[in-house]
């Protein structure tokens, strides 16, 4: 594996997912081009360069890479049917620039090593961030707040930005043997335990929760006599857990009260019911995407959508950046075509989870196990955040390195 496409992959992460300045005082309509956007264009162009040099010497590409590239280019054909194709081909060069570098260094791994590897660094990367971030938010930015509590993230990145990618940290961090410094990482953990609880985002908890069921569940199938009976065991415990969690909420217990009032960041059942105001969004998404015909096949345009999404919205009282849905934000941006083949890549990541035993064979258990909880959660994650629809950043990056792993399976065989 080349060296100077994993730095450039790293310098990627970097550049996407931190944060470096606030632009205050500007619409977003109205937010010009600035150096951070530059440079993350130009280090993608780069190493798009790279990546697809690499393709052309391997000359043979995978499922994965192929149903990619398909979507980078409705992705790209979505700028033709929308009034702003210069900031479509902005964000596409990003992601084409990124997926292709993403494909070549994939291409050019030579064992399951050398993706340990990349896994490693991204969350050495991203675990750094979290911390540079959180400090920040903390101590050096004042969000405006309305009238939300306080969640740490927003004025930095975004509460949901900087949770979710600590849950994927948190469970990447895990191994099925022995490790040095066991203590080391528990203590980071915690921290990423503590991040996701200052930040308040639900989706992520639920993703969390998710990453240790799958733990649980596929460590556990690995004794065929006693899976079954483990596994239900498992079950049972997590029902018993949940039954007890409402029966002490029906007795008003005060610390069960008070943990329920710190999930739901003191909002109404109303706001809860409606998924934070989501289901108005939702709904403005669902009848964008059906305009016309033509918009319903190719899109309003990449990344574009909070341009169409607050069109005529003189009498809401909601700003939406996105559809805050992956699925709907797919046919929205990029169309039926763009949207069928973005869950024609999710479909064919869920071979992490339907075929586990086959490919831990292949790519070792630790391995298998991660990519099957990245992309879980993923996919439950994207019910509520539009994030593998948009702009690329660290937490999509790693969806694509597991997705494009997959095209290796022969290889390692």
């Amino acid at each position: 594996m080349k060296h100077a496409a994993l730095v450039i992959w790293l310098a990627i992460v970097v550049l996407t997912g931190t944060h470096f300045r606030t632009r205050d005082g500007q619409s977003v309509e109205s937010l010009e081009v600035d150096w951070l956007i530059f440079v993350q264009i130009g280090v993608a162009m780069v190493g798009g360069f790279i990546g697809a040099r690499q393709l052309f010497k391997e000359k043979n590409i995978g499922f994965g890479a192929g149903t990619l590239i398909t979507f980078i280019a409705l992705a790209l054909l979505s700028a033709a049917f929308n009034p702003y194709p210069t900031k479509v081909i902005g964000y596409w060069i990003l992601l084409a620039g990124t997926a292709l570098l993403t494909m070549g260094m994939i291409q050019g791994a030579d064992s399951v090593d050398d993706l340990k590897r990349v896994e490693k660094l991204w969350l050495i990367v991203i675990s750094l961030i979290i911390v540079k971030d959180g400090i920040t938010s903390l101590f050096l930015v004042q969000p405006k707040i309305d009238h939300e509590v306080q969640r740490l993230g927003i004025g930095v990145t975004h509460a949901n930005e900087i949770s979710f990618l600590s849950a994927l940290a948190f469970w990447l961090s895990f191994r099925t043997g022995k490790v040095r410094y066991s203590w080391l990482l528990w203590g980071v953990r915690m921290i990423y335990l503590l991040i996701m609880a200052l930040a308040r985002t639900r989706i992520s908890m639920i993703c969390l929760l998710i990453g240790g069921f799958l733990w649980v569940w596929f460590l556990l199938g690995r004794n065929r006599a006693e899976s079954l009976y483990l596994r239900l065991g498992s079950l049972s415990l997590v029902m018993a857990v949940g039954s007890f969690f409402i029966l002490a909420l029906a007795a008003e217990i005060p610390i069960f009260e008070n943990l329920l009032e710190t999930v739901n960041r003191g909002q109404t059942t109303d706001k809860i019911m409606s998924v934070t105001g989501r289901t108005d969004i939702w709904a403005k998404a669902v009848m964008v995407i059906f305009d016309d015909a033509l918009s319903f096949v190719f899109g309003h345009g990449y990344c574009m959508s909070r341009f169409v999404l607050n069109e005529g919205n003189l009498t809401t009282f909601w700003y939406a950046y996105h559809a805050h849905n992956a699925y709907l934000e797919a046919l929205l941006s990029t169309g039926f075509l763009g949207f069928f083949a973005l869950m024609v890549l999710l479909f064919y990541g869920l071979k992490w989870v339907f075929n586990f035993g086959s490919l831990s064979e292949i790519y070792t258990t630790d391995f298998t196990l991660r990519a099957a909880i990245v992309v879980s959660m993923f996919v439950v994650y994207s019910i509520t955040e539009a994030d593998l629809a948009m702009k690329i950043g660290p937490n999509v990056m790693l969806f694509y390195f597991y997705i494009l792993a997959l095209d290796r399976r022969r290889r390692f065989l």
